[in-house]
C-alpha cells in the first residue's frame, strides 16, 4: 500500500513539473515567433516573459504577480488546496490545469503500477515501468500544451 502512495506522490510531483514545463515551452515559443517576425499576443508574451531564463537560474513564478515561489508553494495538490487555487502573494486564481494535471498524473502512475503486467521484482520490468512512466510525463506535456 505504501508503494502506491509513494508512486502517486511521485506522479503528482512530475505532474507539477509537467505543468511548469508547459508554460516555459509556451514562453519560448512566443519568443521564437516574435524573433521570426510573426505576430504574437503581446499581453501573453509579457505575462510569460519572466519564465524565459537560463535553466540554472530558472525558478517557478506566479504568472500574475511574478513572485518567485518558495518550496512550500510548490507541494503538489497540497499547496493548491491550501491556497484554494490562488497565489499566496497576489491572490490571483492559479487555474484548474495545474491541479488536474497533478491529480491525473498521480492516478496514472498508481494505475500503471497496479496493472503492470510483469513482475516488479525483475530489474528489466522495473526499467520498463520507469520508461513507461517517463513516457507518460512527456505525453502529458504534449497533450496539455496542444490543448492550450
Amino acid at each position: 500500500m505504501i508503494k502506491f502512495v509513494l508512486v502517486g506522490f511521485l506522479g503528482a510531483i512530475l505532474g507539477s513539473f509537467a505543468g511548469a514545463q508547459i508554460w516555459r515551452l509556451r514562453a519560448r515559443q512566443l519568443m521564437e515567433d516574435k524573433k521570426a517576425g510573426e505576430k504574437v499576443n503581446q499581453k501573453e508574451l509579457k505575462k510569460l516573459s519572466p519564465l524565459i531564463k537560463k535553466i540554472s537560474k530558472d525558478r517557478s513564478r506566479c504568472l500574475s504577480c511574478g513572485h518567485e515561489l518558495k518550496w512550500y508553494d510548490l507541494i503538489p495538490v497540497v499547496s493548491w488546496v491550501a491556497g484554494l487555487g490562488r497565489c499566496r502573494y497576489c491572490k490571483a486564481f492559479i487555474g484548474w490545469t495545474e491541479i488536474l494535471l497533478e491529480l491525473v498524473m498521480a492516478g496514472l502512475f498508481v494505475a500503471s503500477m497496479a496493472f503492470w503486467p510483469g513482475s516488479l521484482t525483475d530489474i528489466w520490468q522495473i526499467a520498463l515501468l520507469v520508461l513507461w512512466l517517463a513516457s507518460l510525463v512527456l505525453l502529458a506535456i504534449l497533450f496539455v500544451y496542444d490543448l492550450k
